[in-house]
């Protein structure tokens, strides 16, 4: 049986998660999934720039009005509609390598 291994980083904006993330992700092969990409996502849908202020203040606004748990769960959300879809090539069930079997 195959498990999903999530690795999360926790960082202050900024500190280069993100560039630490790709590199990983590209080397291993993982699918990454960012906080950070949800933020700007928000901010494209209000049509507001791409700026550190702006996607701090969303992501406070959203913590005060949804929770602190909204945008995770957004992340979560995406995936398991990744694992559901089994009809695409970007199913992670097709590379086992990126599966930790349990013993």
């Amino acid at each position: 049986m195959y498990y999903i291994v999530v690795i999360g980083t926790f960082a202050y904006c900024g500190s280069g998660q993100e560039t630490i993330a790709d590199g990983f992700c590209k080397y291993k092969g993982f699918k990454k999934y960012s906080l950070g990409d949800v933020i700007r996502q928000i901010a494209n849908e209000r049509n507001l720039p791409q700026k550190r202020d702006v996607l701090q203040q969303i992501r406070l606004e959203c913590d005060a009005v949804y929770g602190k748990d909204y945008i995770p769960k957004i992340i979560l959300s995406q995936i398991k509609a990744r694992i559901n879809d089994k009809g695409t090539s970007n199913n992670p069930i097709k590379n086992k390598n990126q599966w930790v079997q349990k013993k």
